[in-house]
């Protein structure tokens, strides 16, 4: 894990971390029950709900749970 920081619309913990698309994604600082992300050698993955390992902790991408996420979606 990369230097915590802080959403700059909830203030929640989080940290940036680089995904398999080369983009820069915010993810909560700590890892919970019911999330998808897992990081592995600094990159972030998303595993498919079949393949997560029960007890095993996850990340969650901030943009699932900021109260402000849909103030950063780009348009489509």
């Amino acid at each position: 894990m990369t230097r915590v920081d802080y959403c700059k619309s909830c203030r929640a913990p989080i940290f940036w971390v680089r995904t398999s698309t080369d983009k820069m994604m915010p993810v909560d600082r700590d890892p919970v029950a019911d999330g998808n992300i897992q990081i592995v050698d600094g990159v972030a993955n998303v595993v498919p709900k079949k393949s997560l390992v029960q007890g095993q902790f996850y990340y969650k991408s901030h943009f699932a749970t900021c109260p402000h996420h849909a103030a950063y979606r780009k348009a489509k």
